[in-house]
């Protein structure tokens, strides 16, 4: 087994309880809370850094950057040689933390993860104690390379600290403060729907960078073996900086997104596609989308924000084809932006009829409520996106619709009333519906 622990010290003492190290920044006492720009900035500073000495990567460190705030465990499933270790080593470079590293084979035994056995514990009580100082339950961070030659122990052991963040010893439970395990395979697990796989909220298929950045790859590539990465000396974001992001993307408003999310579960769920994902994972999934929306700077999750789904829904690479199809068709903002340029010219062939026929106050009446209910409808689908260009669509349709809601208010004499016949049909059809056509 390959193992490396930057951090870590000799065991002076034995332990179960987490040891802080002095070297990493806890003190929460000394040091001010973050306004929501300078979170963002240190967000966003974290992801520049991580992609930067790389081409093509800059998914990747997306991915590792929506787990790391989000508290998450993202898995890369990528051939050899794309890329995958790099990125995981910086992002433990990069954070002022604990970091835990091991890479794993079919003999790796579960002390190298949760540490030595304690023979005081064994010979005076009788019962399996660890050493856990400098090991994955005392980290912050870990990276876990070849998770799935790891055998069923060592996954088992892992699946407590990710989801419970605690490990079982002797009979109690040790505390585990690991925040996020970057893991990593060249070949996918043989079980797609084991409990530890459904763990892993954010799954990325890592694939050899496009033929057009080829020859900027290979020039990078030959200046990486001389230069390597540099690590700041001031590490991008530290644990309170995080705790502070973290309870920021909880106040993140999810609501408009809501029904758009649910339409996208119902198309993926259905029939021969059949993507249904646990129920876990669609609750977690609203988080990763309201993430996103903190890294574009958003006080609210926009449609756009749901294309954090291709990396929470699909099992292998074949289902991801299948859902980022899903998603280029529903989170376009062009089909959208058709439905309102056809709504803007519905409304304005209306407003002309209205202007040329006489409309009576019972029509105007019912006209009005389904005016009413077509700015709803706009307001409703363009709040959804972020994209400019249709939100500018939205508001021309909107204008037409107060133009012809003013001419309909036109009060009327209660003689005309009287002579309303209430069965008159009106050679004007207003609905809600011209927006969903």
């Amino acid at each position: 087994m390959k193992f490396f622990n930057k951090k870590r010290k000799p065991s002076e003492s034995i332990s179960v309880k987490p040891v802080v190290q002095d070297n990493v920044a806890h003190d929460a006492e000394n040091q001010t809370k973050l306004t929501n720009s300078e979170m963002l900035e240190k967000v966003k500073k974290f992801n520049e850094l991580l992609s930067s000495p790389y081409v093509g990567r800059e998914e990747e460190a997306k991915v590792i950057t929506l787990a790391l705030i989000t508290k998450e465990h993202p898995l890369f499933l990528g051939d050899p040689g794309t890329g995958k270790s790099m990125l995981a080593e910086r992002a433990c470079d990069l954070v002022d933390a604990r970091i835990f590293k091991a890479q794993f084979n079919e003999y790796t035994e579960p002390i190298e993860i949760n540490g030595h056995i304690s023979t005081k514990g064994m010979m005076e009580e009788d019962v399996i104690r660890y050493i856990t100082k400098g090991m994955l339950p005392e980290s912050d961070i870990a990276y876990c390379d070849e998770i799935f030659k790891a055998s069923t122990a060592i996954r088992n052991t892992l699946l407590s600290i990710m989801n419970e963040r605690k490990l079982l010893s002797g009979g109690n439970e040790i505390p585990a403060k690991t925040r996020m395990i970057i893991m990593a395979s060249n070949e996918p697990p043989e079980d797609l729907e084991s409990a530890f796989y459904d763990r892993l909220l954010l799954r990325h298929f890592v694939f050899p960078v496009k033929d057009d950045l080829e020859n900027k790859l290979i020039a990078k590539a030959h200046e990486l073996e001389f230069n390597k990465p540099k690590v700041p000396v001031e590490k991008a974001i530290n644990l309170q900086d995080l705790d502070e992001v973290f309870k920021r993307i909880g106040e993140i408003d999810v609501s408009k997104v809501m029904d758009k999310y649910y339409e996208i579960r119902k198309k993926l769920s259905a029939g021969p596609i059949n993507l249904r994902m646990s129920d876990r994972r669609m609750g977690k999934a609203l988080k990763v989308v309201a993430a996103h929306a903190f890294l574009e700077g958003r006080e609210a999750a926009t449609v756009e924000d749901l294309i954090v789904l291709k990396y929470i829904v699909p099992k292998d690479a074949e289902e991801l084809n299948i859902v980022s199809g899903v998603l280029e068709a529903e989170l376009n903002p062009f089909s959208e932006m058709d439905r309102l340029r056809k709504s803007e010219r519905n409304f304005k062939n209306e407003l002309e009829m209205i202007k040329s026929v006489p409309i009576t106050a019972i029509q105007s009446e019912k006209l009005i409520k389904e005016l009413s209910k077509a700015k709803e409808e706009t307001e409703k689908w363009a709040s959804m996106y972020a994209n400019k260009e249709l939100r500018e669509q939205a508001s021309k349709v909107l204008v037409l619709i107060a133009e012809i809601t003013g001419h309909l208010n036109v009060p009327k004499t209660e003689d005309a009333r009287e002579n309303e016949n209430p069965e008159q049909s009106s050679p004007i059809q207003i609905t809600s519906k011209l927006l969903r056509d």
